[in-house]
Protein backbone atom coordinates (compact mmCIF):
# COMPACT_ATOMS: atom_id res chain seq x y z
CA UNK A 1 0.00 0.00 0.00
CA UNK A 2 2.65 2.38 1.22
CA UNK A 3 4.41 1.48 -1.95
CA UNK A 4 1.31 2.57 -4.31
CA UNK A 5 1.04 5.46 -2.42
CA UNK A 6 4.62 6.59 -3.27
CA UNK A 7 3.42 5.80 -6.83
CA UNK A 8 0.10 7.93 -6.71
CA UNK A 9 1.84 11.21 -5.45
CA UNK A 10 4.93 10.59 -7.88
CA UNK A 11 2.25 10.72 -10.85
CA UNK A 12 0.51 13.71 -9.00
CA UNK A 13 4.32 15.90 -8.63
CA UNK A 14 4.55 14.63 -12.83
CA UNK A 15 1.15 16.32 -13.74
CA UNK A 16 1.62 19.57 -11.39
CA UNK A 17 4.85 20.15 -13.04
CA UNK A 18 3.19 19.33 -16.24
CA UNK A 19 0.68 22.04 -15.26
CA UNK A 20 2.96 24.81 -14.30
CA UNK A 21 5.07 24.40 -17.54
CA UNK A 22 2.25 25.05 -19.92
CA UNK A 23 0.59 28.07 -17.62
CA UNK A 24 4.30 29.39 -17.58
CA UNK A 25 4.77 29.37 -21.15
CA UNK A 26 0.95 30.91 -21.64
CA UNK A 27 1.87 33.64 -19.66
CA UNK A 28 5.60 34.42 -21.45
CA UNK A 29 3.64 34.22 -24.64
CA UNK A 30 1.17 36.39 -23.73
CA UNK A 31 2.95 38.90 -21.45
CA UNK A 32 3.82 42.53 -22.58
CA UNK A 33 7.30 41.37 -23.80
CA UNK A 34 5.62 39.41 -26.45
CA UNK A 35 3.01 41.90 -27.94
CA UNK A 36 5.94 44.90 -27.91
CA UNK A 37 8.12 43.00 -30.33
CA UNK A 38 9.11 42.64 -33.57
CA UNK A 39 6.14 41.27 -34.91
CA UNK A 40 3.71 44.42 -33.88
CA UNK A 41 5.81 46.36 -35.90
CA UNK A 42 5.35 46.24 -39.56
CA UNK A 43 6.87 48.14 -42.72
CA UNK A 44 4.16 49.94 -45.36
CA UNK A 45 5.05 50.91 -48.59
CA UNK A 46 2.76 53.45 -50.28
CA UNK A 47 2.35 55.55 -53.28
CA UNK A 48 -0.26 57.71 -51.68
CA UNK A 49 0.34 61.59 -51.05
CA UNK A 50 1.78 61.73 -47.60
CA UNK A 51 -1.73 64.10 -45.97
CA UNK A 52 -4.04 61.53 -47.31
CA UNK A 53 -2.07 58.46 -45.76
CA UNK A 54 -1.90 60.23 -42.44
CA UNK A 55 -5.95 60.75 -42.35
CA UNK A 56 -6.00 56.91 -43.20
CA UNK A 57 -3.52 56.15 -40.67
CA UNK A 58 -4.77 57.84 -37.84
CA UNK A 59 -7.90 55.37 -38.06
CA UNK A 60 -5.61 52.46 -37.99
CA UNK A 61 -3.89 53.77 -34.84
CA UNK A 62 -6.83 54.22 -33.16
CA UNK A 63 -8.38 50.72 -33.91
CA UNK A 64 -4.83 48.85 -33.30
CA UNK A 65 -3.17 50.62 -31.11
CA UNK A 66 -0.42 47.96 -30.19
CA UNK A 67 0.65 48.53 -34.19
CA UNK A 68 2.97 50.29 -35.05
CA UNK A 69 3.30 51.22 -38.63
CA UNK A 70 6.74 52.48 -40.46
CA UNK A 71 5.56 53.94 -43.44
CA UNK A 72 7.86 54.64 -46.46
CA UNK A 73 6.03 57.14 -48.77
CA UNK A 74 7.67 57.87 -52.41
CA UNK A 75 6.91 58.69 -55.80
CA UNK A 76 5.15 55.59 -57.49
CA UNK A 77 8.25 55.08 -60.28
CA UNK A 78 10.74 55.50 -57.11
CA UNK A 79 9.07 53.50 -54.82
CA UNK A 80 8.39 50.56 -57.64
CA UNK A 81 12.58 50.57 -58.24
CA UNK A 82 12.58 50.21 -54.67
CA UNK A 83 10.62 47.24 -54.52
CA UNK A 84 12.05 45.67 -57.53
CA UNK A 85 15.49 45.81 -56.33
CA UNK A 86 14.79 44.72 -52.90
CA UNK A 87 12.81 41.35 -54.27
CA UNK A 88 16.00 39.36 -52.96
CA UNK A 89 15.57 40.49 -49.86
CA UNK A 90 11.98 42.35 -49.01
CA UNK A 91 12.37 45.28 -46.86
CA UNK A 92 8.41 45.90 -46.79
CA UNK A 93 5.71 43.98 -45.22
CA UNK A 94 2.72 45.36 -46.91
CA UNK A 95 2.13 47.31 -50.41
CA UNK A 96 -0.61 49.85 -49.80
CA UNK A 97 -2.80 52.91 -51.98
CA UNK A 98 -0.34 51.97 -55.32
CA UNK A 99 -1.97 51.82 -58.63
CA UNK A 100 -3.34 48.71 -60.40
CA UNK A 101 -0.88 48.19 -63.28
CA UNK A 102 1.89 48.97 -60.73
CA UNK A 103 1.06 46.22 -58.45
CA UNK A 104 0.70 43.33 -61.22
CA UNK A 105 3.97 44.16 -62.04
CA UNK A 106 4.77 42.69 -58.35
CA UNK A 107 2.81 40.13 -58.78
CA UNK A 108 4.49 38.98 -61.95
CA UNK A 109 8.14 39.27 -60.21
CA UNK A 110 6.92 36.91 -57.77
CA UNK A 111 6.97 39.47 -54.80
CA UNK A 112 2.83 38.88 -53.46
CA UNK A 113 1.67 36.65 -51.43
CA UNK A 114 -1.74 35.38 -51.67
CA UNK A 115 -4.09 36.62 -48.56
CA UNK A 116 -8.00 36.97 -48.48
CA UNK A 117 -8.69 39.83 -45.98
CA UNK A 118 -11.77 39.81 -43.19
CA UNK A 119 -14.43 40.86 -44.66
CA UNK A 120 -13.91 40.32 -48.29
CA UNK A 121 -16.83 38.62 -49.15
CA UNK A 122 -18.88 42.63 -48.71
CA UNK A 123 -16.10 44.02 -51.38
CA UNK A 124 -17.50 44.65 -55.00
CA UNK A 125 -15.53 41.46 -56.96
CA UNK A 126 -14.28 44.10 -59.50
CA UNK A 127 -11.89 45.31 -56.94
CA UNK A 128 -10.93 42.20 -56.13
CA UNK A 129 -8.16 39.67 -57.47
CA UNK A 130 -10.30 36.67 -59.19
CA UNK A 131 -8.11 33.94 -57.74
CA UNK A 132 -8.50 32.34 -54.05
CA UNK A 133 -7.00 33.69 -52.18
CA UNK A 134 -6.33 36.70 -53.95
CA UNK A 135 -3.16 38.48 -54.94
CA UNK A 136 -4.64 41.64 -54.54
CA UNK A 137 -7.40 43.96 -52.87
CA UNK A 138 -8.41 47.45 -54.47
CA UNK A 139 -10.21 50.11 -52.38
CA UNK A 140 -11.31 52.76 -54.66
CA UNK A 141 -10.73 54.13 -57.87
CA UNK A 142 -8.73 57.03 -59.17
CA UNK A 143 -10.90 58.96 -61.98
CA UNK A 144 -9.08 61.13 -64.69
CA UNK A 145 -10.68 64.34 -65.13
CA UNK A 146 -9.62 68.05 -66.57
CA UNK A 147 -8.95 70.56 -63.40
CA UNK A 148 -9.59 74.08 -64.43
CA UNK A 149 -9.45 77.06 -62.69
CA UNK A 150 -12.02 79.58 -64.40
CA UNK A 151 -10.22 83.29 -63.64
CA UNK A 152 -7.08 82.37 -64.90
CA UNK A 153 -8.66 80.98 -68.03
CA UNK A 154 -10.17 84.03 -68.80
CA UNK A 155 -7.02 85.68 -68.10
CA UNK A 156 -4.80 83.74 -70.54
CA UNK A 157 -8.08 83.58 -73.03
CA UNK A 158 -8.44 80.17 -73.23
CA UNK A 159 -11.90 78.13 -72.80
CA UNK A 160 -12.30 75.21 -70.78
CA UNK A 161 -11.44 71.73 -72.64
CA UNK A 162 -14.80 69.28 -73.02
CA UNK A 163 -12.61 66.20 -74.80
CA UNK A 164 -9.18 64.86 -74.74
CA UNK A 165 -8.92 66.34 -78.82
CA UNK A 166 -9.98 69.88 -76.70
CA UNK A 167 -5.88 69.25 -75.63
CA UNK A 168 -4.16 69.43 -78.44
CA UNK A 169 -6.01 72.41 -79.67
CA UNK A 170 -2.91 74.98 -80.73
CA UNK A 171 -5.03 77.36 -78.72
CA UNK A 172 -3.95 75.72 -75.60
CA UNK A 173 0.00 76.49 -76.07
CA UNK A 174 1.77 75.78 -72.97
CA UNK A 175 -1.29 76.27 -70.77
CA UNK A 176 -1.69 72.78 -69.53
CA UNK A 177 0.20 71.05 -66.98
CA UNK A 178 0.26 67.29 -66.51
CA UNK A 179 1.99 64.91 -64.16
CA UNK A 180 4.91 62.69 -65.30
CA UNK A 181 3.61 59.18 -65.81
CA UNK A 182 7.93 58.28 -64.83
CA UNK A 183 7.35 59.34 -61.12
CA UNK A 184 3.43 59.96 -60.85
CA UNK A 185 0.48 57.24 -60.69
CA UNK A 186 -2.02 59.98 -62.12
CA UNK A 187 0.71 60.88 -64.41
CA UNK A 188 0.91 57.00 -65.94
CA UNK A 189 -3.24 56.67 -65.04
CA UNK A 190 -3.57 59.78 -67.95
CA UNK A 191 -0.86 58.08 -70.37
CA UNK A 192 -2.14 54.79 -70.49
CA UNK A 193 -5.97 56.77 -70.92
CA UNK A 194 -4.68 57.56 -74.07
CA UNK A 195 -3.10 53.93 -75.08
CA UNK A 196 -7.08 52.94 -74.54
CA UNK A 197 -8.11 55.99 -76.22
CA UNK A 198 -6.25 55.30 -79.69
CA UNK A 199 -3.92 52.61 -81.47
CA UNK A 200 -0.57 53.02 -80.19
CA UNK A 201 0.45 55.05 -83.16
CA UNK A 202 -2.49 57.21 -83.40
CA UNK A 203 -1.54 57.75 -79.18
CA UNK A 204 2.00 59.19 -79.59
CA UNK A 205 0.49 61.17 -82.54
CA UNK A 206 -1.30 62.61 -80.13
CA UNK A 207 1.23 62.82 -77.39
CA UNK A 208 3.34 64.74 -80.10
CA UNK A 209 1.09 66.97 -80.28
CA UNK A 210 -0.40 67.49 -76.74
CA UNK A 211 3.65 68.23 -75.48
CA UNK A 212 3.18 71.04 -77.67
CA UNK A 213 0.43 72.73 -75.32
CA UNK A 214 2.88 71.24 -71.83
CA UNK A 215 4.33 74.08 -69.68
CA UNK A 216 5.83 71.32 -68.07
CA UNK A 217 5.16 68.21 -66.53
CA UNK A 218 4.95 68.20 -62.21
CA UNK A 219 6.55 65.12 -60.16
CA UNK A 220 3.53 64.25 -58.80
CA UNK A 221 -0.38 63.97 -58.99
CA UNK A 222 -1.52 66.62 -56.31
CA UNK A 223 0.86 69.19 -58.08
CA UNK A 224 -1.31 69.81 -61.29
CA UNK A 225 -4.09 71.13 -59.78
CA UNK A 226 -2.44 72.83 -56.94
CA UNK A 227 -0.77 74.62 -59.73
CA UNK A 228 -4.08 75.35 -61.14
CA UNK A 229 -6.12 76.00 -57.92
CA UNK A 230 -3.23 78.63 -57.41
CA UNK A 231 -3.51 80.39 -61.02
CA UNK A 232 -0.48 79.82 -61.76
CA UNK A 233 -1.89 77.78 -65.09
CA UNK A 234 -5.49 77.48 -66.20
CA UNK A 235 -6.04 73.88 -67.08
CA UNK A 236 -4.43 70.83 -65.72
CA UNK A 237 -4.41 67.26 -66.67
CA UNK A 238 -4.91 64.74 -63.93
CA UNK A 239 -7.26 63.43 -61.47
CA UNK A 240 -10.71 64.69 -59.65
CA UNK A 241 -9.99 66.46 -56.63
CA UNK A 242 -12.14 67.28 -53.90
CA UNK A 243 -9.95 69.57 -51.98
CA UNK A 244 -9.42 72.48 -53.91
CA UNK A 245 -11.45 75.25 -53.82
CA UNK A 246 -10.93 77.69 -57.30
CA UNK A 247 -11.18 74.58 -59.53
CA UNK A 248 -14.05 73.26 -61.88
CA UNK A 249 -13.65 69.87 -62.50
CA UNK A 250 -14.48 68.79 -66.51
CA UNK A 251 -14.52 65.06 -67.22
CA UNK A 252 -14.01 64.41 -71.11
CA UNK A 253 -16.79 63.69 -72.81
CA UNK A 254 -15.21 60.41 -75.06
CA UNK A 255 -14.38 58.87 -71.03
CA UNK A 256 -12.38 59.05 -68.13
CA UNK A 257 -9.69 57.08 -67.40
CA UNK A 258 -9.55 55.19 -63.84
CA UNK A 259 -6.91 53.17 -61.75
CA UNK A 260 -7.84 51.32 -58.69
CA UNK A 261 -5.69 51.59 -55.79
CA UNK A 262 -4.58 48.43 -54.39
CA UNK A 263 -2.55 46.65 -51.56
CA UNK A 264 -1.11 43.50 -50.77
CA UNK A 265 1.09 41.40 -48.73
CA UNK A 266 4.81 41.59 -49.51
CA UNK A 267 6.05 37.66 -50.10
CA UNK A 268 7.97 36.67 -46.91
CA UNK A 269 8.83 34.02 -44.57
CA UNK A 270 6.83 34.23 -42.28
CA UNK A 271 4.52 36.69 -43.11
CA UNK A 272 3.96 38.85 -39.78
CA UNK A 273 0.25 38.33 -38.13
CA UNK A 274 0.43 42.61 -37.95
CA UNK A 275 0.57 42.52 -41.53
CA UNK A 276 -2.34 40.66 -42.23
CA UNK A 277 -4.11 42.48 -39.84
CA UNK A 278 -3.45 45.95 -41.71
CA UNK A 279 -4.59 44.28 -44.86
CA UNK A 280 -7.58 43.60 -42.80
CA UNK A 281 -8.26 47.06 -41.50
CA UNK A 282 -7.45 48.28 -45.25
CA UNK A 283 -10.64 46.72 -46.91
CA UNK A 284 -12.69 47.68 -43.46
CA UNK A 285 -15.77 49.17 -42.72
CA UNK A 286 -14.07 51.61 -40.22
CA UNK A 287 -11.71 53.08 -43.57
CA UNK A 288 -13.77 52.82 -46.24
CA UNK A 289 -15.93 56.05 -45.23
CA UNK A 290 -12.39 57.76 -45.58
CA UNK A 291 -11.81 56.41 -48.80
CA UNK A 292 -15.18 57.79 -49.90
CA UNK A 293 -13.88 61.48 -49.56
CA UNK A 294 -11.29 60.74 -52.27
CA UNK A 295 -13.73 58.54 -54.52
CA UNK A 296 -17.25 57.84 -54.52
CA UNK A 297 -16.15 54.49 -56.28
CA UNK A 298 -14.89 52.89 -53.41
CA UNK A 299 -14.67 48.76 -52.91
CA UNK A 300 -17.85 49.15 -50.44
CA UNK A 301 -21.10 51.02 -50.36
CA UNK A 302 -20.40 53.64 -47.67
CA UNK A 303 -23.46 55.71 -48.13
CA UNK A 304 -21.50 58.49 -48.04
CA UNK A 305 -22.11 61.76 -50.61
CA UNK A 306 -20.41 62.12 -53.97
CA UNK A 307 -17.94 64.39 -52.68
CA UNK A 308 -17.81 67.66 -54.48
CA UNK A 309 -16.69 68.06 -58.03
CA UNK A 310 -17.16 64.61 -59.09
CA UNK A 311 -19.91 63.51 -61.48
CA UNK A 312 -23.45 62.15 -60.22
CA UNK A 313 -23.06 59.06 -62.20
CA UNK A 314 -19.08 58.77 -61.97
CA UNK A 315 -19.52 54.46 -63.03
CA UNK A 316 -20.58 56.00 -66.28
CA UNK A 317 -17.78 58.14 -66.91
CA UNK A 318 -15.98 55.53 -67.10
CA UNK A 319 -13.81 54.05 -69.94
CA UNK A 320 -13.12 50.40 -70.84
CA UNK A 321 -9.73 49.46 -69.70
CA UNK A 322 -7.47 46.41 -68.90
CA UNK A 323 -5.14 47.10 -66.49
CA UNK A 324 -3.14 44.35 -67.46
CA UNK A 325 -2.21 45.30 -70.98
CA UNK A 326 -0.52 48.50 -68.82
CA UNK A 327 1.33 46.48 -66.47
CA UNK A 328 2.67 44.39 -69.42
CA UNK A 329 3.92 47.73 -71.27
CA UNK A 330 4.73 50.00 -68.91
CA UNK A 331 8.61 49.94 -68.71
CA UNK A 332 8.75 50.08 -72.71
CA UNK A 333 6.19 53.01 -72.63
CA UNK A 334 7.50 54.82 -70.40
CA UNK A 335 10.97 54.34 -71.62
CA UNK A 336 9.78 56.17 -74.74
CA UNK A 337 7.86 58.70 -73.30
CA UNK A 338 10.87 59.77 -71.28
CA UNK A 339 12.92 59.91 -74.56
CA UNK A 340 10.27 62.01 -76.21
CA UNK A 341 9.47 64.12 -73.40
CA UNK A 342 11.70 64.92 -70.83
CA UNK A 343 12.80 68.19 -71.86
CA UNK A 344 9.59 69.65 -69.70
CA UNK A 345 9.95 67.97 -66.83
CA UNK A 346 9.94 69.60 -63.65
CA UNK A 347 13.23 68.62 -61.90
CA UNK A 348 12.96 67.75 -58.49
CA UNK A 349 15.65 68.87 -55.96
Amino acid sequence: MAHLARSRYALWLLISLVVIVVAIALVLLQSPASSASETDTITVYTALDAEEAAIYLRDFNLVFPEITVNLVQQPIGQLTEQILAEQDAPQADVIWGVGLRNLLLFEWNDLLTPYAPIGIERMDPRFVDTRIPPYWVGFYRVLSAFCVNPDASVRRGVPPPRTWEDLIDPVYRRNLVMPNPNTSSVGLMVLFTLFELYDERDAWRYLDELHKNIAFYTVDGAQTCELVDSGRYPIGIGKADASLVNLQMIYPSEGSGWEIMVGALVRKDPVQPAARTFLDWAVSKSVMPLYARESPLTAMQTGASIPSGFPANAEAQLLKQDPSWGAANRSRILREWQRRYNDKVMKTN
